[in-house]
């Protein structure tokens, strides 16, 4: 702390100046006194901290109507009786489900999903995160990888080529889970029978420090379920 010397009304003067000046930068706050002003230091943390938050979506209630999620077309919707965000058939292939998010990094994504069918060798809907340029890490799963195949096996910001956990078969649940950072991430899946997750594998990246939002797309043009989602990360 100092104190600025009171010998007159221009050192006064001088004195207030200084700590308008320095308090409208955020640097100090001020106070002014009978016999003159105190200027204290501010400690700025940057980045600011972070607030941990979760988002939850069980589907049990219709957030398309209440606009809590988007959608692209009318082949969206949420079946309130069974709990699950339902995309079927009709729009030519596309068709999505969008939340926005606002999340700083790290994040953990959570989706339990199956594709129905119609998914042309894809066996789970696309599960898009986007962050706040724009860019997005899209996880899904293609059964088709055969020698000299240049996709197949888990998407994950780039095909993997790996099978583990996939489903081999449409109508199947899957859940999925994904760590993502700014540097980089790790991929996760369960079968329904599974105690536990089986890691898929660890990429590296470089993105954004926020989730702007995701999107929950069908793959080709098939019928997709999507039984709930959970984000967990924090918010500055």
């Amino acid at each position: 702390m100092r104190r600025a010397g009171c010998g007159g009304r221009r050192s006064l003067r001088i004195a207030a100046v200084l700590c308008l000046l320095t308090a409208s930068l955020g640097l100090a706050s001020c106070t002014e006194c009978g016999v003159g002003i105190i200027i204290s230091p501010i400690v700025i943390t940057w980045p600011p901290p972070c607030q941990a938050v979760s988002l939850v979506e069980d589907f049990s209630t219709d957030v398309i109507a209440d606009g809590t999620w988007t959608r692209s077309g009318d082949t969206v919707s949420v079946d309130t009786g069974s709990g699950w965000l339902v995309i079927q058939t009709g729009d030519g292939g596309g068709d999505f489900a969008r939340r926005d998010v606002g999340f700083a990094l790290p994040i953990t994504f959570e989706a339990r999903v199956r594709l129905v069918s119609g998914g042309n060798d894809y066996k789970t809907p696309g599960s898009y995160l986007y962050f706040s340029d724009g860019t997005y890490i899209k996880i899904t799963f293609l059964t088709d990888v055969d020698p000299g195949d240049t996709h197949g096996g888990w998407l994950f910001d780039g095909w993997t080529f790996i099978s583990i956990k996939g489903p081999l078969a449409e109508n199947q649940w899957i859940t999925v889970r994904a760590e993502i950072r700014t540097d980089g991430g790790d991929l996760w899946a369960k079968e329904d029978a599974d105690a536990d997750f089986t890691h898929i594998v660890s990429k590296s990246w470089s993105v954004p420090d926020e989730l702007d939002y995701v999107r929950l797309k069908q793959s080709w043009d098939s019928i997709c379920n999507v039984d709930y989602v959970r984000i967990d990360g924090c918010r500055r």
